[in-house]
């Protein structure tokens, strides 16, 4: 019924008050990359978009090889170097004698590998290829076009590039303008810019003629084809996202770039290579969950952004098309993710971009435009979970440095909160928090602000130990405690089982029934009767077969085929874990899987916002980064107690999963590989080895089942703990492994 329904949704377009029938374009999409290799039917080549990018610019097309004419300027579709737009698009048409004029907007198949995309067409005894990719340091795309005469007569063909200017700032640079293009043609090349941005465009071959009418151009090529053979043609896009109304910049690259093809398409490719296969590797007998690993990894290199000199450094935006920039919110949902696969470099960036922003007015920033300029406070949660962030970014690669920056600033930012942001002095911060909804007053206290404050308190206390100040440690570690059972007292509805959304005024709890229930438990703020009690309410409540943790949840509803936002999956796995709810961890990560691969109206190895419609982005930060950090946290439990210098491993063993492995996993300087394995009269094998091996590692395992435990070769024996509430065995591993 849903697939019906999109099929039919996807047949109208509104414009002008009118509804407009589109035909239905099918064809296929194929990703192949590493070890994956997938292929999946599209039902609209003609509406479904694939995006490409290098750090300092991106595209987003549409698989038949058009663009999107819809003008929303809040959805930044075409090619982009932020904060900077470019063009709308850009096409190709063929027209020769004898035959009707060919748009190459009809492709039947799209290949992609990430770094690249490859548009295949057929018509009229020809067989014509695109393929387009960013060069991945400069604003840059290249676009080969390459046309095979599959007949024995020579044919004479005209080749025409075509394309809409659109030079503007994004939507929410506010301190940029938007004037009007200046456009001309010199030298075979059309060359664009205004007060802000540039770019240079066209083929080293030269045009046999070219038109500008407005802000649309095209520049036409005469083409001989021989019998039996092929000819291809380069096309360049170069940019400039501060030309200051000055073109030299774009046309240098231009001339810079050109010459270079084949050499800067395998530095791409060898650089994906590197970022995606090489460092954290991860497999399972699950190999849609192994794929979608790896996916995951290549959404983070596609979503790095260089906006120099706009921002101070690099960051990982929050998603495209709607969403290019740096959100502090998503970021922080998402730092535990993206150290964990070993992108440490790029987190302590965007940490520092952030951390920029926190000391102008000592609160967490929500949102920051692609000009750099601050667009927002209103997320009260930010500051707290980037304390949270920043404990968590020196727990894994013992950055002291980075601590001794952020450690005043965020001390101060907490403490300022409990100053101006806690009137009834409870700790419980007010004001509008992650959940954007009308019904929150901005003086209540909001769930998610609450539940990520206790981490704050635990990391200020481990950073003021770290940094040598052990009253102030003292200090936040009593008032983290004291918070934790006050919190259990206040907010826990016996009745309910499960957490309000708010406390009012007067502490009246307020049940808007959002899925922020999942993060008492996904930050340990809630105890061991309260967490067990509140996941088996999420499991039997939120959660649907389909898709996985509902947005909200009214009670008596049927969430059967409810869509779902895979953050909700990704959390609330990790949620699981924690208080030893191996099954239903497993059963997120499953469901959140299928983003990437099972949504055919979105691109493969993307994973979008929502599933199984994309809301606002086709790919989102903390749809893929809590994903990694559901396997690798989650399920392997993996967690770097930063003050004494050890791991400990909760590691959990599903019912249909037969092994998993994962290895280079860094934690400082050491280098950690862990796998396990079940084997026959209900054993299992673990393999732990370390760079380091007088370090301790803690192995801990739930005990939902008697399994006989064989560690290194060797049978261990368990000591039996609660952790959490659940039922655990442990094993303290000392010099006994190494890699």
């Amino acid at each position: 019924m849903e697939k019906m329904l999109f099929i039919y949704l996807s047949l109208l377009f509104w414009v002008g008050g009118n509804v407009i029938l589109f035909a239905q374009q099918e064809g296929t999409q194929r990703l192949k990359f590493g070890s994956i290799d997938k292929d999946v039917s599209v039902p609209a080549m003609n509406q479904t978009s694939f995006f490409l990018s290098g750090k300092k610019m991106y595209e987003i097309g549409l698989m038949n090889g058009s663009f999107s004419e819809d003008d929303d300027r809040t959805v930044e579709r075409g090619i982009w170097c932020h904060p900077m737009k470019l063009l709308d698009g850009f096409g190709f048409q063929l027209s020769e004698n004898g035959y009707e004029n060919w748009m190459l907007t009809d492709a039947n198949t799209i290949d992609h590998n990430f770094y690249s995309a490859k548009l295949f067409f057929a018509k009229n005894n020809l067989s014509v290829t695109r393929e387009d990719f960013i060069v991945e340091e400069e604003q840059a795309l290249f676009s080969a076009i390459r046309i095979e005469n599959t007949t024995s007569v020579q044919r004479e063909i005209t080749l025409s590039f075509s394309s809409k200017i659109n030079v503007r700032p994004s939507w929410r640079a506010e301190s940029i303008k938007d004037e009007k293009d200046s456009i001309f043609y010199s030298e075979g090349l059309i060359i664009a810019f205004d007060n802000q941005g540039a770019l240079t465009m066209g083929s080293k071959q030269k045009p046999s003629a070219f038109s500008i009418e407005g802000n649309n151009i095209t520049l036409t090529y005469s083409l001989e084809l021989p019998t039996n053979s092929n000819v291809e043609i380069l096309f360049l896009i170069a940019g400039d996202n501060r030309s200051m109304g000055n073109y030299s910049s774009a046309y240098n690259t231009f001339n810079r770039l050109s010459n270079n093809y084949a050499s800067i398409k395998k530095e791409k490719r060898l650089y994906y290579e590197k970022a995606i296969l090489q460092g954290v590797n991860f497999k399972c007998s699950d190999e849609k969950i192994t794929d979608a690993f790896y996916c995951a990894k290549a959404n983070m290199v596609m979503n790095t952004r260089d906006a120099k000199p706009f921002y101070n450094d690099l960051y990982f935006a929050a998603g495209v098309p709607v969403y290019p920039r740096l959100f502090g919110t998503d970021f922080c949902f998402s730092t535990a993710g993206t150290i964990s696969a070993g992108f440490d470099t790029i987190t302590r960036s965007t940490l520092n971009n952030i951390l920029d922003y926190t000391k102008q007015h000592l609160r967490g920033p929500h949102e920051i435009g692609s000009d750099g300029k601050l667009l927002g406070w209103d997320h009260v949660q930010v500051g707290p979970q980037f304390v949270a962030a920043s404990w968590e970014y020196y727990a894994w690669t013992k950055d002291r440095e980075y601590l001794e920056l952020a450690y005043p600033v965020c001390k101060q930012m907490i403490e300022d909160l409990f100053k101006t942001a806690d009137d009834d002095h409870d700790l419980y911060i007010q004001g509008h928090g992650l959940m954007e909804e009308q019904e929150f007053q901005g003086d209540w206290e909001e769930l998610t602000t609450s539940a990520y404050m206790y981490p704050a308190l635990e990391c200020l206390s481990n950073m003021a130990t770290l940094l040598n100040e052990p009253e102030v440690a003292r200090q936040y570690k009593n008032k983290a405690t004291i918070y934790k059972k006050n919190f259990n007292r206040d907010w826990w509805d016996d009745k309910k089982k499960i957490w309000p959304s708010a406390l009012s005024n007067n502490n009246k709890k307020e049940f808007g029934n959002f899925w922020s229930v999942a993060f008492p438990q996904k930050t340990k703020l809630a105890n061991d009767k309260h967490g067990q009690i509140a996941m088996n309410y999420i499991s039997d409540h939120w959660i649907n077969n389909t898709w996985g943790m509902v947005g909200k949840y009214t009670p008596g509803e049927d969430i059967t085929n409810a869509g779902v936002g895979v953050v909700h999956n990704n959390i609330c796995a990790t949620a699981a874990f924690n208080y030893g709810h191996t099954n239903l961890g497993w059963k997120l990560i499953k469901l959140a899987a299928k983003a990437p691969f099972d949504l055919p109206h979105f691109q493969l190895g993307l994973f979008p916002e929502c599933q199984p419609y994309g809301c606002s982005n086709i790919s989102q930060l903390w749809s893929y980064a809590p994903f990694i950090e559901s396997i690798l946290q989650g399920l392997i439990g993996i967690n770097s107690v930063g003050l004494e210098d050890r791991v400990e491993i909760f590691c959990h063993i599903p019912d249909d999963l037969e092994y998993l492995s994962t290895d280079n996993i860094m934690i400082g300087d050491q280098n950690l590989s862990i796998s396990w394995e079940k084997q026959q009269g209900n054993k299992i094998a673990f393999k732990i080895k370390s760079s380091i091996p007088d370090r301790s590692v803690l192995l801990r395992i739930p005990l939902n089942k008697s399994y006989s435990v064989i560690l290194n070769g060797k049978k261990v024996k368990l000591k039996h703990e609660k952790y959490c509430g659940s039922n655990t065995g442990t094993y303290l591993i000392k010099n006994d492994y190494r890699i």
